[in-house]
């Protein structure tokens, strides 16, 4: 990264859609440059000073942009053809959807202007200690390493714009992610949320958000498809409210950020990462952080936290983030929501103090904002109205009883005294307890109160009062816990009463489907039974068949048989022709060299020749029509034929 950043264009942003970008480590033939338009310093004019120019048509390298005063470097080399990529394999574990998703950002211009838009980085962190990459069209958030060397984890835009998350994330924001063993955009943005408003909640009670404090108040119940982790708020503490009851438009942006060497110290502890950096196909299963782990700090915190508002607008304690009035708006905040503690939420925000305030007590101190007037103590104790100055003389012979310490027993009532209900209520002037009540002391308690003055036992009765009050003053706070509690609970009981009676709807639909299902299976089994027969049926034809096809066969066999045996048979019988004509033949030459004298042995003879119209030729000689006709043998005188 160079020192001096240099304004560039939009017209030099190398614009290939749907390809990836590696670091300037790949490319040594590409210079490195830096951007610096959060504030807004890029401009369309294309501007450049320092560091040389660069060419339109160059792909940036290790592009910077100043997020609103944070330098964050855009990976914009060309990593090679992003077009028609094959499907990761290897992530059968994952569900379903989210492999559908791929990335909006494939260039290193999508991903600065997003940059340029939005405070990425904490205030304090110093620059370059990451980067932002831009994704390939066939990338999914569950993908793993996949065999680069540099340290990456994906993130979701919407963490930034919408929810105020900084990098890098704090111990708090770590140790969820590692207790729940999830990677960043592994967690649904909703729970982002709840966490980046636990985080701010906190801060403004002076409080050090803990894991343990924050998965007090929920649940998880990841599935054997691994999806998007969600944190299910318990029904006794639902702390915060959703964020939104359905997020959308966030799964198909997200880009990589990747870890520099000098960021390595935000992210890593010696080798191993603070918190999952890639998909897990393990995540986290627990109902809620038990108390009985939690340190006497967490305990003490929880007590406090317990006592808040439940479902607390989670929108409105984000848009309260990195307010100078944070405190004042979270006072706003509750008291709109329960306005009958609000005297409870100012001694609260009184009694945890920021670390920076320039006077913070050691030891928070509990005031009594509501004091209880002495004459309101002494009128509460004889009856009297409090502008009533007269005193109830005392009964001189209750006195002597009680000064003998014998048991007093209780006044008969007075004749002409009726039972009708007291007009004044029970801190009317028609009410007189004093003279009804009766103390049994022994020696030891008559002792310990003879020598009290009239005014210690004033200030032991204003002592008392004062401590009936406090604690009165807990019963109330508690009362409006209680209350505040069973009206979630009546809504969480409405919100079930409904969600019961769709269940019953959908049992009736399901009841009124199994009935057609059962009828439906009675019709296919009466079809199977008709099948089963027509397949009986079909299975003897097809026996009956093979029967007839065998017996055609061992037919023509037979057949076979007795063709071959006749055919053997005339073979023989044109043999026996031919020998017994070979035969007459010779018989014929015998007899014509006997009777006739005629020498064989001189080639007259010749069976290849006929007679044919008078003379002596060769067969093949004959034309064809004539062929058919009979040669009639040429008798000679003399001899026989038979």
């Amino acid at each position: 990264m160079m020192s001096s950043p240099i304004n560039i264009s939009s017209e030099e942003f190398s614009v290939r859609k749907g390809k990836g970008y590696v670091d300037v480590a790949t490319s040594s033939s590409v210079s490195a440059t830096s951007v610096r338009s959060g504030s807004t310093t890029a401009s369309g004019g294309g501007n450049r000073t320092g560091g040389g120019s660069v060419s339109s048509s160059s792909h940036l390298a290790d592009r910077s942009v100043q997020s609103k005063g944070n330098v964050v470097p855009i990976n914009a080399i060309e990593e090679g053809a992003g077009l028609n990529l094959p499907v990761r394999p290897g992530y059968d574990w994952v569900d379903f959807p989210v492999k559908q998703y791929f990335t909006q950002y494939r260039s290193g211009e999508t991903v600065g202007s997003f940059a340029e838009s939005v405070n990425v980085l904490e205030e304090d962190i110093e620059d370059n200690v990451i980067s932002f990459r831009a994704c390939k069209e066939n990338e999914n958030v569950c993908h793993g390493q996949e065999g680069m060397k540099e340290d990456f984890f994906y993130v979701y835009a919407c963490l930034f714009k919408d929810l105020h998350i900084r990098l890098p994330f704090d111990a708090f924001i770590a140790g969820v992610l590692t207790e729940l063993n999830v990677a960043p955009t592994q967690l649904h943005p909703n729970s982002w949320a709840a966490l980046q408003a636990f985080r701010i909640l906190c801060k403004g009670l002076a409080i050090t958000p803990t894991p343990a404090l924050f998965l007090h108040h929920f649940s998880t119940r990841p599935t054997k498809r691994v999806g998007w982790l969600s944190l299910i708020s318990n029904s006794w503490s639902s702390l915060f409210g959703l964020f939104s009851s359905s997020y959308k438009n966030f799964k198909g942006k997200f880009f990589k950020v990747m870890i520099k060497d000098e960021g390595r110290k935000y992210f890593f502890n010696g080798d191993k990462a603070k918190f999952p950096l890639y998909w897990t196909c393990r995540p986290t299963k627990f109902t809620s952080w038990p108390r009985s782990v939690m340190s006497p700090e967490e305990v003490s915190a929880l007590n406090t936290l317990n006592r808040l508002p439940r479902k607390l607008p989670t929108r409105k304690l984000l848009k309260a983030y990195k307010s100078p009035r944070l405190r004042e708006e979270l006072y706003d905040i509750m008291t709109s929501m329960n306005p009958n503690s609000k005297a409870y939420f100012k001694q609260m925000f009184q009694k945890f103090v920021p670390p920076s305030a320039e006077k913070a007590e050691e030891s928070p101190v509990v005031v009594i904002t509501e004091a209880i007037p002495i004459q309101q103590v002494l009128a509460a104790s004889s009856g009297l109205s409090p502008r009533d100055g007269k005193k109830r003389k005392e009964d001189k012979s209750s006195r002597r009883h009680h000064e003998h310490g014998k048991k007093l027993s209780s006044p008969k009532r007075v004749s002409g005294e009726t039972s009708a209900p007291l007009g004044g209520g029970i801190f009317g002037v028609e009410l007189r307890l004093g003279n009804k009540l009766s103390f049994d002391l022994n020696g030891a308690e008559k002792e310990f109160y003879k020598g009290l003055s009239f005014g210690e036992a004033v200030e032991a009765i204003m002592e008392l009062n004062a401590r009936a009050a406090l604690l009165c003053r807990t019963l109330c706070l508690d009362g409006e816990k209680v209350h505040s509690e069973l009206a979630d609970s009546r809504h969480e009981l409405g919100e079930a009463l409904k969600a019961n009676s769709i269940l019953n709807a959908q049992v009736k639909e399901a009841v009124s489907a199994h009935a057609a299902c059962a009828e439906t299976k009675t019709l296919l089994s009466s079809e199977i039974d008709s099948l089963k027969v027509e397949e009986k049926r079909l299975k003897d034809e097809v026996l009956r068949l093979q029967r007839s096809v065998d017996d055609h066969t061992l037919g023509r066999q037979r057949d076979k048989e007795e063709r071959d045996e006749l055919v053997k048979e005339l073979e023989d019988a044109q043999r026996f022709v031919f020998e017994q004509h070979q035969l007459g033949f010779q018989k014929a030459l015998n007899q014509a060299k006997f009777f006739y004298d005629i020498p064989l042995n001189e080639g007259n003879f010749d069976v290849g020749k006929d007679f044919y119209k008078g003379k002596l030729i060769p067969i093949a000689e004959i034309v064809d029509d004539d062929a058919t006709q009979l040669v009639q043998p040429v008798k000679v005188e003399g001899a026989t034929y038979k």
